[in-house]
């Protein structure tokens, strides 16, 4: 079933027309509102605080928020089913790749967003299957060691590694990771 969603850019304060498809190319999408009609009910995620990011599948919308729900200075994502009900509120993991924790120390990452697994490819997914389930590639980077290391964070852009965020759990994989790269 095709759900057709409006929503309202806060970076380029227009509006854009989104399905729930996670092949279309999202960009940088900072939502202020989105709207949608499911099953002959109409529904409205508002949001207050400053979203940076978002990314529509085909059976949920996750959120990426600034804000403080966990801790200060936290970015969260919310992970919401077509009825507009919260299903989990996400933390950032802990970073895996040896090009950002080199250490294996325990260095909490902040988001970045959504990425493909290839920027190359434009006909990668945003999604993947490992095991037999469904996850998500949600772009992190280490903000805070970023801003002591020149070589994490210079003039070409933050290094990013990806994870991969099970849409059923609201978890992150143990163990697949992938280096990124600067944005």
């Amino acid at each position: 079933m095709s759900i057709k969603f409006e929503v309202y850019n806060r970076e380029t304060e227009k509006i854009l027309y989104l399905k729930n498809n996670s092949n279309q190319n999202i960009g940088r999408i900072s939502p202020k509102y989105i709207n949608w009609s499911f099953k002959n009910t109409d529904y409205l995620i508002y949001s207050e605080m400053v979203a940076k990011a978002l990314f529509i599948g085909e059976e949920y919308i996750l959120i990426q928020h600034r804000g403080k729900t966990f801790r200060p200075n936290i970015d969260y994502i919310n992970l919401y089913d077509f009825y507009c009900n919260i299903k989990y509120k996400i933390e950032p993991p802990i970073l895996k790749t040896k090009e950002l924790n080199p250490d294996n120390k325990n260095f909490k990452s902040s988001f970045s967003g959504f990425n493909r697994l290839e920027r190359k490819n434009e006909n990668s997914p945003y999604e993947i299957s490992i095991d037999d389930q469904d996850y998500v590639l949600v772009c992190l980077y280490d903000d805070i060691h970023c801003s002591h290391s020149p070589e994490l964070d210079d003039r070409g852009g933050k290094l990013h590694e990806l994870q991969a965020l099970n849409i059923r759990t609201g978890k992150f994989h143990d163990s697949w990771c992938k280096f990124y790269g600067r944005l």
